[in-house]
């Protein structure tokens, strides 16, 4: 390994470290905020579960998180999950099958820190999970 290897690898090391200790919220007892995440799928009965994909930048998720398969609430799956307050993340959902295959990815959201404002979200085209808003 040569020694610019060495410090893209620690420097990847540190920022999933990081990016779990910010999903996960509570590690070190950082204070922790609570993300309600709502999306839809066309074919709900070919569904076996979700995972959530996190990461503190768009589009590099260093964490998965598996949801189950979440109660159907007003339309829409509903699945709180906890993250770093403080913290921006990115947010995307991918979908497992019965037949065990997963999903593409969803669109991907940003859940900013609460001192930032809000991006607004809608609903996608049902058939392929998407991540909306509260």
């Amino acid at each position: 390994m040569q020694i610019g290897q060495g410090r893209r690898c620690a420097a990847r090391t540190g920022l999933a470290i990081f990016a779990a200790a910010c999903i996960l919220g509570t590690a070190m007892g950082a204070q922790a905020r609570t993300e309600q995440l709502r999306w839809s799928h066309g074919n709900p009965t070919e569904i076996a579960g979700f995972n959530v994909h996190v990461g503190i930048s768009s589009g590099a998720y260093s964490v998965r998180v598996d949801a189950g398969k979440p109660t159907i609430r007003n339309g829409a799956y509903v699945f709180n999950l906890d993250v770093l307050d403080g913290a921006d993340v990115y947010i995307a959902i991918s979908a497992r099958g019965k037949n065990g295959l997963t999903s593409a990815l969803s669109n991907e959201r940003l859940r900013p820190a609460p001192e930032a404002q809000p991006q607004p979200a809608t609903l996608g085209t049902p058939g392929q999970p998407v991540v909306v808003s509260q």
